[in-house]
């Protein structure tokens, strides 16, 4: 597997290495490292070597034997090599790394409460509301009929939780039904909840 698209070269280096070649040489040179750092290896037969480096075959015996000490065993050039090695590794770390990051997205720590967002989407796959538990959500009430605060008006309604995320939180750490958490939440942070409309919605 190719460790990046890109070769890093020093600069430097490259015209040192340029200074006793010709342009032929130092661009054969180059097309033989850049084919080990793409593949991994150079061949070793003379003809292939020769059309990698884009060199005649009969011009391939003079040009090799110039750029042939730049080289080690089987052609391995050792710079291209290790830096080869180097961005595979570093790569390999970044993507293992990417892999166990996106493997815990989205998963819920133990004892974590679901936020307000996770907990309306379950709602909406709820079909049962507080109309389950008798309960109807409190607009202007209809002749007749008192609204959720006046009919459990018996006891005190809990104190009251402007923030209305800090609500829900608070909702949900009491096992609120999830198809019921915005009516409550709404409730809570009028002031208006008492403990028996809370007690009905419990799961």
């Amino acid at each position: 597997m190719i460790a990046s698209p890109r070769m890093p070269i020093s600069v430097v280096e490259e015209l040192a290495a340029a200074s006793d070649l010709t342009a032929e040489e130092y661009g054969a040179y180059m097309l033989l490292r850049m084919h080990q750092w793409q593949y991994g290896a150079l061949p070793t037969d003379s003809d292939r070597l020769s059309r990698i480096a884009h060199v005649a075959a009969d011009k391939w015996p003079q040009v090799a034997s110039a750029i042939r000490p730049r080289f080690g065993p089987n052609w391995r050039h050792e710079d291209t090599h290790r830096t080869r090695q180097k961005c595979a590794a570093t790569h390999e770390r970044l993507s293992n790394a990417g892999k166990k990051g996106g493997s815990s997205k989205g998963k819920a720590k133990p004892n974590e409460s679901p936020t307000f967002v996770q907990a309306s989407s379950q709602a909406k796959g709820q079909a049962t509301s507080l109309a389950s538990f008798g309960l109807e959500p409190e607009v202007a009430p209809r002749d007749g009929e008192a609204s959720l605060a006046t009919e459990a008006s018996d006891q005190p309604p809990f104190p009251a939780i402007a923030d209305p995320q800090a609500a829900c939180e608070w909702l949900l750490e009491r096992g609120v039904f999830p198809g019921d958490l915005d009516e409550l939440q709404r409730l809570l942070v009028a002031g208006k909840l008492t403990p028996s409309i809370l007690a009905r919605s419990a799961l």
